[in-house]
């Protein structure tokens, strides 16, 4: 698996976990991912949120 494919799988894991409702370990163990790894995109993507709004 290519970065790129990476990065859309986790986008798309965290739009997925956003509208679910379920808590981050319900989440994760539904869909077999490591809770480590969604704090992890969590915090990226919020990152990068940050700078989005910081350059406006």
């Amino acid at each position: 698996m290519t970065h790129k494919e990476r990065k859309q799988q986790w986008k798309a894991r965290i739009e997925a976990y956003k509208v679910s409702g379920l808590s981050k370990k319900a989440f994760c163990k539904q869909h077999n991912i490591s809770i480590r790894q969604l704090y992890y995109w969590l915090k990226k993507e919020s990152m990068k949120e940050e700078q989005a709004n910081n350059t406006i």
